[in-house]
């Protein structure tokens, strides 16, 4: 019988390591979130450009608080599954005890002073909901493995940390951006202002990434991120001055021009993610722009180099072709379209302005097509798919319109 028990003790013993094991590293996750989100907040939180401007913090304090909320929610979900009935239940009454101490205390800033700006009430309850939830978080996150006297360490690598936290503050960025652009009761100003705010975080955000990169590549590889963003910044000059000139003198002229610049910015900023990811922590080789390095080459070679690209585009299409690889996919939609706007450029500047105001018409007339065909297919939300079928058709319309276009080129 003692033989019988432990021989089941025996077996046991891997069972209850890897239990511990799967708790070390789902805790060493919910830290590594909450690290990220302490991060951001202080980067955006204490930021002294805002500090009389209640919309702006508003925004910002409601984007730190989802942060925290849906951290919450995750780590209560992980006990609910992995702790016994009895200490859940403990857990659960602990959980209703505090909602109700937050909500009360919401209740009573809401009430502590007549507010002349709705935005200052607001963003005073958020800061309560950010100090309640972020604690919170934090016994929480306690309790997923009370075995473990030391927080787990965590293995990702410093390279891998920045990219994480320059992906979170580009999401950060957009929900900012589509939550203060759905508050239908914004005064023009307030609309101004969050414009400008807007732009700005783009802005600081992509000269982060610039100088991380800069800092991490050699001078050579660095050159050709350079170039691009020198193309990228005269392409947002441009943009902006002739957003502005359609409300110029008017109350929307500021919102305009901020938000002509952050279309770009942000475009910029999705692809520098991009780059951090292939060539800082990928270690692979940048390559220089066909327009850079064609300059003062012929037509025909300049479409050879463009042709050369494409098809290199279309050998990494059909790798990837029946894989449900998201982002695989967001990097080579991404790649179709910077060879599409080279493309287009080359054109602008090589063909007379006659022949490109047809090629003009064409592009916008393509670009409308585009966008319903990518709506269509994100609405076919089968099983969930319908943002992979929007990459794909993305993918499939953008490679259609770049081989169009690299027919055209004169040799």
């Amino acid at each position: 019988m003692k033989k019988i028990a432990y021989i089941l003790l025996l077996g046991a013993c891997p069972l209850i390591f890897n239990a511990k094991v799967l708790a070390d590293k789902e805790k060493e996750n919910f830290q590594s979130i909450a690290e990220n989100i302490k991060h951001y907040s202080q980067n955006t939180l204490t930021d002294k450009e805002i500090e009389n401007d209640f919309c702006v913090k508003k925004f910002e304090s409601q984007e730190v608080f989802n942060k925290w909320d849906k951290l919450l929610n995750e780590v209560y979900q992980y006990l609910k599954k992995n702790k016994k009935p009895d200490e859940f239940n403990n857990i659960k009454q602990q959980q209703r005890n505090w909602i109700k101490e937050k909500e009360s205390k919401a209740k009573s800033v809401e009430k502590a002073k007549d507010y002349d700006d709705r935005q200052e009430k607001e963003y005073n309850v958020y800061n309560v909901y950010i100090d309640y939830t972020s604690k919170r978080c934090e016994e929480l996150i306690n309790l997923v493995d009370n075995n473990t006297k030391e927080p787990p360490v965590n293995n990702k690598s410093e390279q891998q940390i920045k990219l994480e936290r320059f992906q979170d503050a580009l999401n950060s960025i957009e929900r900012i951006d589509k939550s203060s652009c759905e508050d239908g009761m914004l005064a023009q100003y307030e609309i101004n202002n969050m414009s400008v705010w807007v732009c700005k975080k783009w802005e600081k955000l992509m000269k982060e990434m610039l100088s991380y990169m800069k800092d991490n590549l050699s001078e050579e590889d660095y050159s050709a991120i350079e170039a691009e963003q020198k193309k990228c910044e005269k392409e947002a000059e441009n943009k902006a001055n002739e957003a502005a000139k359609d409300w110029e003198g008017g109350s929307g002229e500021t919102m305009a021009r901020y938000s002509a610049y952050t279309e770009v910015w942000s475009k910029r900023c999705r692809a520098l993610v991009e780059d951090v990811k292939k060539y800082v922590i990928n270690k692979e080789k940048p390559i220089k722009s066909a327009t850079n390095t064609t300059e003062t080459k012929s037509n025909a070679s300049v479409k050879k180099v463009f042709q050369e690209s494409f098809e290199k585009l279309k050998e990494k299409e059909l790798k990837i072709s029946n894989s449900s690889d998201k982002n695989a996919k967001k990097e080579l939609f991404n790649e179709l379209d910077k060879l599409l706007n080279d493309v287009y450029k080359h054109m602008k500047n090589t063909i007379s302005s006659e022949d490109f105001e047809i090629v003009k018409q064409a592009q916008r007339e393509w670009i409308k097509e585009k966008e319903t065909a990518s709506k269509e297919a994100l609405n076919k939300n089968e099983n969930g798919n319908g943002e992979l079928n929007k990459i794909n058709s993305d993918i499939s319309f953008t490679k259609t319109r770049v081989e169009i276009l690299i027919d055209l080129l004169e040799e």
